[in-house]
């Protein structure tokens, strides 16, 4: 009588081993699946983040060029875009900023006004301006305005010798 060894009588897996590697596979698929989900969630709040922020940098843009006056708060007003619409809002806040003669402008902007959602998206961008009250921006009246105003002709010539 030969004896057998238990390696030899092996030939297959048993119920428990399938069993856990599909445990294990199951519990690492779920892992994967949860952090593709927070990855996505992350990534569409980064590129909400980016929107408010070019919004944000063209609201100061309008108001540095006088579209919207520096030194007026406004209230929550709907940003026309051309893919979200609706769904921007921008809001103006001005102040006197520490230095003498400047404004402090902090141009928000969010995807819920009312902030009723769980996490807002907000974006805020400050930035100094000069005070428009003191009118540095308006050229000084010059009292010799009379400054070569005569329209005059010029002619030149040249002529060139070939030889």
């Amino acid at each position: 009588m030969t004896c057998v060894s238990a390696a030899q009588k092996r030939l297959g897996l048993s119920l428990l081993e399938v069993v856990l590697a599909l445990a294990i596979l199951g519990a690492a698929g779920a892992m994967l699946a949860q952090s593709m989900q927070v990855s996505t969630d992350a990534g569409l709040q980064a590129r909400d983040l980016a929107v408010a922020e070019l919004l944000a940098e063209s609201k100061m843009s309008e108001v540095i060029a006088g579209a919207y006056p520096p030194n007026q708060n406004t209230d929550w007003m709907p940003i026309a875009t051309v893919v979200d619409q609706g769904r921007w809002y921008f809001k103006i806040f001005s102040q006197p900023a520490v230095s003498e003669g400047m404004l402090t402008v902090q141009v928000m902007v969010t995807d819920d006004p009312q902030m009723q959602k769980e996490r807002p998206l907000q974006f805020a961008l400050t930035r100094w301006l000069i005070d428009p009250n003191l009118g540095l921006d308006t050229p000084p009246e010059d009292s010799s305005s009379s400054s070569a105003s005569g329209s005059g002709t010029s002619s030149s010539s040249s002529s060139g010798t070939g030889g």
